[in-house]
């Protein structure tokens, strides 16, 4: 969410992006956190 609030340089998000955009962006956010939090739990055994 860091990134989201760099890019739209301190605006709030209803200001910055119309709310279809903003569902996408949320969603695509998630899809994201989901597919990478996997992949670091499987690499985590392989960096002891």
């Amino acid at each position: 969410m860091a990134v989201v609030g760099l890019l739209i340089d301190n605006k709030s998000v209803t200001d910055a992006m119309s709310d279809i955009i903003q569902d996408y962006l949320l969603e695509l956010l998630a899809l994201i956190d989901d597919v990478l939090n996997p992949v670091l739990f499987l690499l985590m055994p392989l960096m002891t």
